[in-house]
């Protein structure tokens, strides 16, 4: 389906319950925003302290243990962007989900999305982001501005994909990779778990678990 909204899965937008972010920086903010156009309730932000000043049009509610004191109905969202594999935005997702908590997708009006692709749990596709046919979305994947997930791609738990990357058709990219703003991926290749394809890098080749790549074409750097 082509400019999808947010939702939960299985509810009409206008049911959804209202939604907490997490964190308070650049990312939460495009989230919020993406959040009030799709119509969804915003109620505020949770992060370790409050920003000054803060980048979120919406009110601080304090650390993320003010979460418990908020009813199970309240969603959340994930606020937290980073460029490092299995980061914060992975730890809080698992521990919060551990507790019960529901996280929403987040879908900008503008992002393609294929009527057959699988999305899971609190993934996130913002501005200009196109999916096309038989992707595979996993939980809390996040696939920034601008970015391209192509045919019958796998991309597996809390991997970021930044803004303007191309991910061609039939790869796949393991739980917890980073993938960096402007890189290529080619088709058939496979991003092992927890990897780094660095900002403009070309992957040609696979990509091992854990491993860090660079440059064009994309080669493994090994730090001493």
């Amino acid at each position: 389906m082509g400019a999808m909204s947010s939702d939960t899965g299985d509810n009409p937008i206008g049911d959804t319950p209202p939604v907490v972010i997490l964190g308070g920086g650049g990312h939460a903010a495009v989230v919020c925003s993406v959040l009030e156009a799709t119509g969804v309730q915003v109620i505020g932000y949770t992060a370790p302290e409050e920003g000054k000043p803060s980048l979120l049009s919406v009110p601080y509610l304090g650390a993320d243990a003010v979460l418990d004191d908020l009813g199970p109905e309240i969603q959340l969202a994930n606020g937290i962007g980073g460029v490092k594999p299995h980061g914060l935005r992975e730890t809080l997702f698992n521990q919060l989900r551990d507790r019960g908590r529901h996280f929403i997708r987040v879908i900008d009006p503008s992002a393609f999305v294929a009527s057959d692709v699988e999305l899971g749990d609190g993934v996130q596709l913002m501005a200009g982001a196109i999916v096309q046919t038989k992707a595979i979305l996993q939980d809390n994947v996040l696939v920034n501005t601008g970015s391209i997930v192509e045919h019958h791609a796998v991309i597996g738990r809390h991997v970021h994909v930044a803004t303007g990357s191309i991910l061609a058709g039939s790869i796949h990219v393991g739980e917890g990779s980073f993938i960096g703003a402007g890189a290529t991926i080619i088709h058939n290749r496979l991003v092992g778990s927890g990897a780094l394809v660095a900002a403009g890098a070309v992957v040609i080749d696979d990509v091992p678990s854990g491993a860090s790549v660079y440059g064009v074409p994309a080669r493994e750097r090994h730090h001493s």
